[in-house]
């Protein structure tokens, strides 16, 4: 049998692990089964599998059960955790979804109280009903103990991420509790992408794709941080439109060939600009965001397959499906409907341009799209 088949097992991480748990060596093993040390230390670097008539002796040599001893029982925890996230998914396609998810994850964690993805699901889960002080307790609660017992990174940054969202999230206001969880990642200059400049060959594909996604993921982070600040409370109108501008103009430059791979966020922004130059008497100027609104929101709300970015600065990367809002995935028409009307139709703020003809034409063509 080679490695990786029946499952993948993984006889070979098990017997170290195993191994160094008891504290013996290879040695000893070998002399408990009267074989070579040579066969032990190949069955530990993968290279080959014990007979199976050995499995019995080694698992009650370690005092483990031979499905343990084989990596099959942890095959199992993670395929019946997979068929928690395949109903999860298939939840989320309904409406009223919330208590559903919250349900199943609950359930989850009944069979497995101890499994950090499963906990990390259900603190997520408990979002949806964090206004509670009950359901902000738990979260809290969760998050701190995935940081104590995991040892997987990349979980343990998805909690520092969710508590620090959930702390400081204006509705709660916990904001020093969020700068302590914040304050437990890194500056942004130890970050993977800040040492791969210095340990990738600057002529190599690889490291050009790496290259121009740190560029894309740097401006969104910028447009994002100014964003912020736009809507700061320190800001007037007049402030905002220089900064809602700035990361227009800032995507546009990256995105010179239009191939944005954040139409939403495009479209958004030439929403707020239009009703901030709304705020100062510039109708015009509105109007002329309003009619660039509708070609961003259709690619928005349309589905494509991934494509490869053609501007310049990002003409390694590709961009599709992913960059789609979840309220205007096609299986949400009525959310579509629901955002004009929303943005559009219930916001007084544009009761002095309605009978525009350019407003009136934008409008309609944004409420016939169907996704």
């Amino acid at each position: 049998m080679k490695k990786g088949d029946f499952m993948n097992i993984s006889i070979d991480e098990n017997l170290k692990k195993l191994r160094k748990q008891k504290g013996n060596t290879q040695q000893q093993l070998a002399e408990h089964l009267n074989m070579s040390v040579q066969s032990v230390s190949k069955w530990e670097c993968g290279e080959g599998y014990p007979d199976i008539t050995l499995i019995p002796a080694i698992a009650l040599y370690y005092n483990v059960t031979s499905d343990q001893l084989l990596g099959m029982e942890e095959h199992c925890i993670k395929a019946k955790i997979n068929e928690y996230n395949k109903k999860c998914e298939e939840l989320f396609t309904q409406d009223e979804h919330d208590e559903n998810v919250l349900a199943l994850w609950r359930e989850a964690q009944k069979e497995f109280p101890n499994n950090h993805i499963v906990l990390y699901s259900l603190m997520a889960s408990l979002h949806w009903k964090y206004k509670e002080d009950e359901s902000y307790n738990e979260m809290i609660e969760i998050g701190e103990r995935l940081l104590r017992e995991s040892a997987d990174n990349f979980l343990r940054l998805q909690t520092i991420q969710f508590l620090c969202f959930v702390c400081g999230n204006k509705r709660r206001g916990d904001l020093e509790i969020s700068k302590k969880y914040a304050d437990m990642n890194p500056q942004h200059w130890y970050c993977r992408e800040e040492l791969y400049v210095n340990c990738l060959p600057k002529d190599d594909e690889e490291s050009i794709r790496n290259f121009q996604s740190s560029i894309r993921d740097y401006v969104e982070a910028i447009c994002r941080f100014a964003d912020e600040m736009a809507f700061s409370p320190n800001s007037d109108a007049k402030k905002s439109i220089k900064i809602l501008e700035f990361t227009l103009n800032l995507r546009k430059l990256l995105y010179n060939d239009g191939d944005f791979a954040c139409e939403g966020l495009i479209f958004y922004n030439l929403y707020n600009l239009a009703c901030f130059n709304l705020q100062i008497g510039d109708a015009e100027k509105s109007l002329s965001y309003i009619a660039e609104m509708p070609g961003h929101f259709i690619k928005s709300c349309t589905p494509h397959e991934l494509k490869r970015h053609t501007s310049f600065m990002v003409n390694r990367l590709e961009y599709g499906d992913c960059n789609i809002s979840e309220d205007h995935k096609p299986n949400k028409p009525n959310k579509i409907a629901a955002t004009i009307q929303r943005i559009f139709d219930n916001a007084k703020i544009f009761n002095s341009i309605r009978t525009d003809e350019r407003y009136i034409a934008a409008v309609e063509i944004m409420k016939k799209v169907e996704p």
